[in-house]
């Protein structure tokens, strides 16, 4: 089964250590580690260099797409998957909005998850 994992945090994550983050990171870990798992890192974010050395220092290598505008997330996920042959798709996100808009393409075979006070909900 071919399965992607795409990953969006609060962008103040990746400019400084964040206790916080800590179980995210080990679901982001755990992903990378999987064989069957292409693991991404989408951002709002126009420069992706701060989310690439933070995630370097804790030696995880993954793709970032750099949108620069969290609205575009949720089209750029469907194309992304409409242009794949992935099996299985799983989101997480923690702003609520872009968790929604991504629900509202309803994109088949992709689970979306809402991350807040460290804890993800489906």
């Amino acid at each position: 089964m071919k399965k992607i994992y795409m990953f969006d945090f609060d962008g103040t994550v990746f400019d400084e250590y964040n206790e916080e983050f800590l179980p995210l990171l080990k679901v982001l870990k755990k992903a990378v580690d999987m064989d069957s798992v292409t693991t991404y890192i989408i951002t709002a974010r126009r420069n992706p260099e701060p989310v690439k050395r933070y995630l370097k220092a804790e030696g995880i290598s993954v793709g970032v797409f750099a949108l620069g505008d969290p609205d575009k997330k949720a089209k750029f996920i469907k194309t992304l998957l409409n242009k794949s042959t992935y099996d299985q798709a799983v989101f997480f996100d923690d702003r609520e909005a872009t968790v929604k808009m991504v629900r509202d393409e309803n994109i088949s075979n992709l689970k979306v998850y809402f991350i807040k006070d460290n804890r993800i909900f489906i």
